[in-house]
């Protein structure tokens, strides 16, 4: 592979990285927390929009708020034991 072909793979790696690590700090505070929630977080969002796209009956914006809401706070909750 030539270097000017791998460019958009390595930047979409820093760009994934990069999103993560902020979601990760905004995330901290949760109860529920560890590292790495970010990359979750930005998958659940990833996989909101598939999920919408196969019955799109509300807003897109609505359909991921409401998954990323109900994300958020199952991790808001303390863990049971």
């Amino acid at each position: 592979m030539r270097p000017f072909q791998t460019f958009p793979y390595i930047l979409f790696i820093s760009l994934t990285a990069l999103l993560s690590g902020v979601l990760d700090e905004c995330l901290a505070g949760l109860p529920a927390a560890s590292p790495g929630l970010g990359l979750l977080m930005a998958s659940q969002w990833q996989g909101s929009l598939l999920w919408w796209s196969f019955d799109p009956k509300m807003p897109v914006t609505a359909f991921v708020e409401q998954s990323l809401t109900r994300f958020v706070e199952a991790f808001a909750r303390r863990p049971e034991g």
